[in-house]
C-alpha cells in the first residue's frame, strides 16, 4: 500500500515528477518521517512526524484543561444556586424558571408559595427548584409621611 501512496501523490501533482530513492530503490533510505520509512528509534513516529511527539502532548493537555476549566465552573455555579435556593426567605420577590415574577409567601422544603396577582390575591405552589433568581430580597412597604408645604400625605418607599 505505502508503494503506491507516492504515485497517488503524484497524480495529484501532475507538473511533479515522481522522485526515485537514491540507494538503490530499497524502503529504508527513504527520508525519515514519510510512509515506508523505519520508525524512530524510541518506536514513536519519526522525527518529521506532523502529530507525533510534543504536538500530541499539547493537544491532550489543552483538552484536558479545557474540561477540568468545565467541570469547575458548573460546580462553582450549582453550589452559587444552592445558596439562593437556600437564602430564600418569606417576602423575597422571586423570577421563576417560567417567567412568572411573585413575592414568596410561604416556604417549605421543596416548595414555595408565590403571590403574583396583587389584584385577585392569586397564589400558585412551586418547586423551590424553580425558582430561577431572588429579584429582590424584600417586598417594600411604603411609608406615610406628611408633605411640609400642603400637610397632604405623600407616600415615600423605604429603602
Amino acid at each position: 500500500m505505502w508503494d503506491t501512496l507516492p504515485s497517488i501523490w503524484t497524480l495529484a501533482q501532475d507538473d511533479i515528477a515522481p522522485v526515485a530513492p537514491s540507494n538503490g530503490g530499497d524502503a529504508a533510505s527513504t527520508a525519515p518521517g514519510t510512509p515506508g520509512s523505519p520508525a524512530a528509534p524510541g518506536g514513536g513516529p519519526g522525527p518529521g512526524s506532523p502529530f507525533g511527539g510534543d504536538f500530541l502532548f499539547i493537544i491532550l493537555a489543552v483538552f484536558v484543561a479545557m474540561i477540568l476549566m468545565q467541570i469547575l465552573t458548573s460546580r462553582k455555579d450549582r453550589k452559587r444556586r444552592e445558596r439562593m435556593l437556600s437564602a430564600i426567605k418569606k417576602g423575597d420577590r422571586v423570577k421563576t424558571i417560567g417567567g412568572e415574577h411573585g413575592a414568596v409567601m410561604e416556604l417549605r422544603e421543596q416548595m414555595v408559595l408565590l403571590k403574583v396577582d396583587e389584584n385577585n390575591n392569586t397564589k400558585i405552589w412551586y418547586d423551590r427548584s424553580a425558582v430561577q433568581a431572588v429579584v429582590q430580597e424584600k417586598i417594600e412597604k411604603p411609608e406615610k409621611a406628611e408633605s411640609p408645604e400642603s400637610g397632604q400625605k405623600l407616600e415615600k418607599i423605604a429603602s
